[in-house]
């Protein structure tokens, strides 16, 4: 029986899916035979031992951070093909109070989450200590915040003191049981910028 065939045989409001659900079950299978081919010729190179040169490894580098870049990009379409397939999907699979369908690439099903936050903070934290809810109140603070302006103490620091070769903290200008209260952590990395 072809995909068209069994696409048919099924309810019309699940047809687009059958359809779309078999393209991407058959992208799926070249997307693997593709991975696949790709490994076999990797493993069949031969060693060297000769040690790398710094150009070779920039430049190997940036292969896999312009590959990491492009596969990205293909995920991104792809994410953007299936908002556009779930937009057309789910309302029929509602409609038709259907919560899960099986395909040849897996299950698809209907999820339901639940989100709160509160309207307004500082009141809602109140009235939930106030009614015995204090468990769900956890004082924080967004460590996004904290860096940016621990990277603002330390930038104003070094161009104050003239600061090279010193300690990240010792630049910071603040008293000695705060900053002790702050883990100051870097990590330096590479990236690419393309051409």
């Amino acid at each position: 029986m072809s995909t068209n065939s069994k696409a048919e045989s099924l309810p019309e409001f699940l047809q687009p899916l059958a359809v779309a659900l078999n393209h991407f079950a058959h992208v799926a299978a070249e997307v693997e035979k593709k991975a696949k081919k790709s490994s076999a010729k990797k493993s069949t190179k031969p060693k060297t031992s000769k040690t790398k040169t710094v150009l070779d490894l920039a430049n190997e580098y940036s292969m896999h951070a312009k590959k990491k870049k492009d596969l990205e990009l293909k995920i991104d379409i792809e994410k953007r093909h299936l908002l556009r397939l779930e937009s057309a999907l789910l309302p029929q699979m509602l409609e038709g109070q259907v919560l899960s369908l099986q395909t040849k690439a897996g299950s698809v099903h209907v999820r339901h989450d639940v989100y709160a936050s509160l309207r307004d903070k500082q009141i809602g934290i109140e009235l939930l200590e106030k009614y015995g809810y204090s468990d769900l109140v956890i004082p924080s603070v967004s460590s996004n915040s904290l860096s940016a302006w621990v990277r603002e103490l330390i930038k104003a620091g070094s161009e104050r003191d003239g600061a090279h070769g010193v300690s990240l903290s010792d630049c910071i200008d603040l008293p000695s049981d705060l900053k002790d209260q702050i883990a100051i952590s870097e990590k330096i990395s590479l990236r690419l910028a393309a051409r």
